[in-house]
């Protein structure tokens, strides 16, 4: 019996949505983590970047298809700048993504 993960990536197209859904909870697992430490609200986020709540919410819940210019612009609203670390798909894992301390 084939799983629904089984079924999915068993072609080309199905491995590329889900490395993107992937990268997508990544980015924004991050962004959530960083916003919980510095004790910032949707809501200042949203006024830091000049956005709506509802903007960042969406942001948050992975609906909107950000750019990487936009993941520059939240990680560093939150003092921090994105890095990723980029790794051969040889055993199934995924490129991972992390927040670094911004230095002036």
């Amino acid at each position: 019996m084939t799983t629904e993960l089984e079924r999915l990536t068993s072609t080309p197209k199905g491995k590329r949505l889900l490395e993107q859904e992937r990268l997508i909870l990544q980015v924004t697992e991050c962004i959530v983590q960083l916003m919980q430490e510095q004790n910032v609200t949707r809501t200042e986020l949203a006024r830091r970047l000049g956005k709506s709540k509802g903007w960042i919410s969406q942001l948050l819940a992975g609906e909107t298809n950000f750019t990487l210019r936009t993941v520059a612009d939240v990680f560093g609203a939150l003092g921090h700048r994105p890095v990723v670390d980029i790794e051969r798909d040889r055993s199934g894992t995924a490129p991972g993504v992390h927040a670094q301390e911004a230095q002036p």
